[in-house]
């Protein structure tokens, strides 16, 4: 399944010309705690998920 979904979202993210973060993804994706059910985060997921993103993007400038 994540195949799948990183296949799109790497395509979105070309043709939107933003940066995809995929080890922040996998991380959170390949984590039972961290989703309830098989695709989706749960609220912890989502904290997580989120705060990753938020120092990946810093560090590339994308947020300050």
């Amino acid at each position: 399944m994540w195949l799948v979904a990183a296949d799109l979202l790497r395509r979105v993210a070309d043709e939107q010309q933003v940066p995809i973060i995929e080890e922040e993804i996998v991380e959170v994706l390949s984590d039972r705690q961290m989703k309830c059910d098989p695709l989706h985060q749960n609220p912890a997921g989502h904290a997580k998920f989120s705060l990753k993103i938020f120092d990946a993007l810093m560090s590339i400038g994308y947020a300050a």
